[in-house]
């Protein structure tokens, strides 16, 4: 991993949506790249900044990228279960 993804993946766990979401918009801009990799990263700076809107986005383009990834399918069964719970409190 290059050192602008590093700095993504810091700030995801220093709990800093902005930022986070500012570095991949750079970096995606400067380097062109969109990947499943990618998608991941921005599926965690939605959940840290409560967008289940774009946990789902990030995740289907990530599917679509590598529809083989299982940390996507984890993140879809987290996406999902929670959703559950959502429907349950209502």
């Amino acid at each position: 991993m290059d050192h602008a993804m590093n700095e993504i993946r810091d700030a995801i766990k220093n709990g800093d949506p902005q930022k986070a979401d500012y570095l991949l918009e750079q970096y995606v801009q400067n380097t062109g790249r969109q990947n499943d990799t990618i998608a991941i990263l921005d599926a965690c700076i939605g959940d840290l900044s409560g967008d289940r809107m774009r946990i789902w986005d990030a995740i289907r383009n990530g599917l679509l990228f590598n529809y083989r990834n299982y940390e996507l399918y984890v993140m879809l069964g987290d996406y999902l279960w929670d959703s559950r719970e959502d429907v349950i409190r209502e």
